[in-house]
């Protein structure tokens, strides 16, 4: 099965399906580089960039969250601290090691399945309440 976004992963707000889409493209990379001849060098540049986009991403739905005073922001914020450590540990792991191909197929599932479960279970959370707050049904 090909990871990549789909309508499923919306979340309702454009701005944050664009990055998730982009977040998709970055761990899509990975899973390609194994194919490539000089894989080490480009693994590191994109494992590197993927971190650093994760927590723009992150900064990012959190401003969201917080303007729409959204009730369950601290558990997801909470939510992101944990998943950035242990990224950051798996990530981190990876970049001190000498790679090969199953590395690759490693950390990338581990970075599609967080993805796919973030999405789909913790950010949708996040749409329900918008849709909710769009509909009136929540305004003061």
């Amino acid at each position: 099965m090909k990871f990549e976004w789909n309508e499923s992963y919306s979340v309702g707000v454009e701005e944050l399906d664009e990055q998730h889409k982009k977040l998709f493209g970055l761990i899509g990379e990975i899973e390609n580089m194994s194919t490539q001849e000089d894989y080490k060098a480009a693994i590191y540049q994109a494992l590197d960039e993927l971190m650093e986009y994760v927590m723009i991403h992150f900064h990012t739905e959190e401003e969201y969250m917080k303007s729409a005073e959204y009730p369950e922001f601290d558990a997801h914020l909470k939510k992101h601290q944990i998943i950035s450590e242990d990224v950051n540990t798996r990530v981190n792991y990876m970049m001190n090691k000498d790679l090969n191909a199953l590395d690759l197929v490693m950390i990338h599932n581990f970075l599609a399945e967080w993805l796919k479960e973030h999405i789909l279970v913790e950010d949708q959370g996040y749409k329900q309440f918008v849709q909710h707050l769009g509909s009136g049904k929540n305004k003061k």
